[in-house]
């Protein structure tokens, strides 16, 4: 985990936000295909590990796009609406995942996230590639590009 989250700074200054928001959810999805199906318990400890390292890397990568592309003014409010949706969703989430873990089993409930992974990492890109405005070593957002 510390090496991961050493390297954010770096990925962030080399593709910039949303390009290594998307790169580390997309590269979580195999750790989670490997936590689905495999039965080696070595196997799934280190997709566990990689998967929640890669994940926990964009978080603040995620966190210093929402600062950025907001004006200053509206932090605050957009941080308690990000805390408040992250806490709603995963309440949400864990009654829904609770439920297709006991009709179907584990193995849908990751098929699901696999999905959503998905559906979140090209959604972010779709709507927030465009806005990243590189100059040189530094990286600007574009707030007219935001759609």
């Amino acid at each position: 985990m510390l090496f991961a989250v050493m390297l954010v700074p770096i990925l962030k200054k080399r593709l910039g936000f949303i390009k290594t928001v998307v790169m580390t959810e997309l590269l979580s999805i195999p750790f989670m295909l490997v936590l689905c199906l495999t039965n080696d318990l070595s196997l799934a400890f280190w997709a566990f590990l990689f998967r929640g390292a890669l994940m926990n890397m964009g978080s603040p990568v995620t966190t210093g796009f929402m600062m950025e592309a907001v004006p200053n003014e509206m932090h605050g409010i957009v941080n308690s609406f990000s805390s408040m949706s992250w806490t709603v969703a995963s309440a949400i989430s864990t009654q829904i995942g609770g439920a297709i873990i006991e009709t179907s089993g584990f193995e849908t409930s990751f098929y699901w996230a696999i999905g959503l992974y998905l559906a979140s990492a090209f959604s972010y890109f779709y709507y927030f590639s465009k806005c990243e405005v590189r100059s040189g070593d530094t990286i600007r957002i574009d707030h007219a590009a935001i759609r």
